[in-house]
């Protein structure tokens, strides 16, 4: 009984190592094809979302922003975007929006940053966006220029009219965004390991005067929901017409050319799992075989028929009895 249930939990052990190995081996593929198609296109709008379309299975986006800021700071340069996105899981369609950092150019001690840490944040209305099983009101991500993508993200933050981002618990209405700002970081970590933040924010804006001190500062920056709620308008079908008319994007990349990194990964961690399967279940079995086949071929041999000597005594009659 023991050994069946021992048998349960490693099935399920290696069901769930599984998922992890393939999810891992998916990273792969999108880190592969991050890096030969975006990775150098960062400043190219069009190369570089249409990639993000592609990594992050996008729906659509928008092509034109619905609002879009340049900064002409000569120390502290970004732009930022905001465009309206679609997305589908589970066979629902959401709409949202996607914000977008690129065209850095970031001075500190009249040195340039090669590969600056970005830290975009969203200040929602409602605290409506789910982190580490949390509500929280001010999401964001930390885009890591020094690694690769998935691991590092991409300089854009996504929010969704859905549950665990912007929709109102137990409500149907949704968080409005009220600001937006984003920091840098040359890269120096403090003593708990965490990047280091310029106490001045390299861009923060809102729709109205923000106390805080930045680089660049906006108080225009208005969003109205029903610029990224195109389903309320169009319909989650929308015609080839629409989709012309609102310059939305539904284009995607391949990424059949990179499923060899899947493939590599799962057969070597097959072999992997044979391998230590064969030694938790059989390898016993199999030596007590091989024992068991030697020992019967010994056992043969030492029992075996008695071999005629070549050469026997000869027996002599007696010549003197008659």
């Amino acid at each position: 009984m023991l050994k069946w249930i021992l048998r349960f939990f490693y099935i399920m052990i290696i069901s769930v190592a599984t998922l992890y190995v393939y999810g891992s081996a998916n990273y792969g593929r999108l880190e592969a094809y991050y890096a030969k198609y975006l990775a150098n296109d960062l400043d190219n709008d069009t190369t570089y979302l249409n990639g993000i379309n592609t990594l992050m299975n996008l729906a659509y986006y928008q092509e034109t922003p619905v609002y879009q800021f340049q900064s002409d700071s000569e120390t502290h340069h970004l732009k930022l975007s905001i465009h309206a996105i679609g997305i589908t899981n589970k066979d629902v369609y959401y709409d949202g929006l996607m914000i977008f950092v690129n065209e850095l150019e970031i001075y500190q001690d009249e040195a340039l940053i090669e590969k600056p840490i970005l830290q975009i944040t969203a200040h929602l209305s409602d605290a409506t966006y789910k982190s580490n099983n949390e509500l929280i009101k001010s999401p964001s991500i930390i885009y890591d220029s020094t690694k690769e993508f998935p691991y590092s993200y991409a300089p854009t933050l996504f929010l969704v009219y859905a549950p665990d981002y912007l929709q109102i618990p137990d409500t149907e209405t949704f968080s409005t965004i009220e600001r937006i700002d984003v920091s840098y970081s040359d890269g120096t970590k403090g003593e708990d390991g965490k990047f280091v933040f310029d106490t001045n924010y390299l861009f923060t804006g809102s729709d109205h005067v923000i106390d805080e001190n930045a680089y660049n500062k906006v108080s225009d920056l208005s969003l109205d929901a029903s610029d990224f709620r195109l389903t309320q308008t169009y319909g989650e079908e929308l015609s080839q017409d629409e989709i012309e008319t609102l310059g939305l994007v539904t284009d995607r990349g391949s990424l059949k050319e990179f499923n060899g990194v899947i493939v590599k990964t799962m057969a070597i961690y097959t072999l992997i799992v044979l391998a230590l399967t064969y030694i938790l279940f059989f390898h016993k079995m199999v030596v007590e075989k091989i024992k068991e086949k030697r020992y019967s071929k010994q056992i043969a041999t030492s029992e075996g028929p008695t071999e005629e000597a070549i050469f026997q005594d000869i027996e002599y009659k007696d010549e003197n009895k008659k």
